[in-house]
């Protein structure tokens, strides 16, 4: 009965201790984006130790940081075997458009010819990428200069440009990569500006989605408080059941 209980116990705590990381970027309003154990995350906030402990000189720490500055790089996700890289692009957008989110997938792909120009040598494929509420042009394309294949999930939020610029060598990226990709960007937390109810759009709102502004620590402490008293109350309650069957197999064999 003790193996059993132990064997139940371990099953149910999987889950919750799978290892992971939840990253915040500075100086910009996406508040947080998740990552699972196969990553490493590098963002300004952390450039110095990450780097150092995978053996960059000092020399080479500045070197990269000072070209982070002039490309607008904030982020810089690799996983532990150095096949994939996600670097996040931020910089400010000189257009009327606020909120990318707040248009339908046809107005994107009329508004945003300018973004698309940019990749004209490339015959991006191109589509709309919903994560989680927040839209994205998606381009998919061979960089040949380079031999790499990328894809741009880009968008624009409170009048920022936000662009998860996906690479990986050797060949195109596997359905089960785009979807651990395409989990990890719909992870992005924005805190964006509430719209005016009362706004007049000339373009087609149809299927409008935008995310709300909340509060990500506050939230971050009641989800974890309400996952802590759930999986308390079931474990307790299984370990209760356990208990009294085996005091009931033990009363029914002293019986005989």
């Amino acid at each position: 009965m003790k193996k059993f209980s132990f064997i139940l116990l371990l099953f149910l705590f999987i889950p919750f201790v799978v290892k992971g990381e939840t990253v915040d970027i500075s100086n910009t309003d996406l508040n947080s984006i998740s990552f699972n154990d196969n990553w490493v995350v590098v963002t300004r906030d952390n450039y110095k130790e990450v780097l150092s402990n995978y053996g960059f000189s000092d020399t080479d720490i500045t070197s990269t940081y000072s070209k982070w500055t002039v490309n607008s790089y904030y982020m810089d996700a690799f996983t532990k075997d150095f096949s994939k890289e996600i670097f996040l692009i931020y910089k400010s957008e000189s257009s009327d458009l606020d909120n990318m989110s707040t248009l339908s997938d046809s107005d994107i792909m009329k508004q945003t010819s300018t973004l698309r120009e940019k990749y004209k040598a490339y015959s991006a494929k191109e589509d709309i990428f919903n994560g989680n509420g927040i839209k994205y042009l998606k381009m998919t394309y061979k960089d040949s200069s380079l031999n790499i294949y990328v894809m741009d999930y880009i968008t624009i939020v409170n009048n920022y440009l936000y662009q998860f610029k996906v690479q990986k060598k050797s060949n195109e990226f596997t359905n089960d990569e785009i979807s651990e990709i395409e989990g990890i960007i719909s992870s992005a937390n924005y805190d964006v500006n509430v719209v005016d109810e009362n706004t007049d759009y000339d373009h087609d709102t149809e299927n409008v989605t935008i995310a709300p502004k909340n509060n990500k620590k506050d939230d971050s402490v009641l989800n974890s408080t309400l996952i802590g008293a759930i999986v308390g109350a079931v474990v307790g309650a299984i370990i209760g059941i356990i208990i009294k069957f085996g005091k009931k197999n033990k009363n029914n064999n002293n019986s005989l």
